[in-house]
């Protein structure tokens, strides 16, 4: 689902989400966590497919599936804090930060490793 910041405030926090289901709905309909857990694991999978794509600019101690998971919650708590004040704020001031952090990280990869470095490596 492509988040738009009309869609993040139209939610009602305590009735629904962006999800097909919710991680609530897993203590009132146990049939449901498996699906809950599916739909988090392949938003995971696919964050991490990404950051693959460009791992090789990252510190080699950064593991793109560690930092997926990160990503994620990042952006599931923004929606929640933008849903809970009525307010593109607080999604906006974690996404803000999220590309702050990615940024810190690339340069990071940056600095860490030359592109002769890299080259040195290579088999």
């Amino acid at each position: 689902m492509v988040y738009s910041p009309s869609s993040i405030l139209s939610l009602d926090l305590n009735t629904s989400v962006p999800l097909p289901l919710s991680p609530r709905h897993g203590a009132s309909h146990p049939q449901a966590r498996p699906l809950i857990a599916e739909n988090f694991e392949a938003w995971s999978i696919a964050i991490t497919a990404l950051i693959e794509s460009f791992a090789d600019r990252l510190p080699r101690d950064v593991r793109p599936a560690t930092l997926a998971r990160h990503v994620q919650a990042t952006m599931e708590g923004a929606i929640v804090l933008a849903r809970a004040y009525h307010s593109f704020e607080p999604f906006d001031q974690a996404m803000h930060q999220l590309r702050d952090y990615v940024e810190r990280l690339l340069r990071d990869g940056a600095i860490q490793f030359r592109p002769s470095d890299r080259a040195a490596e290579q088999p």
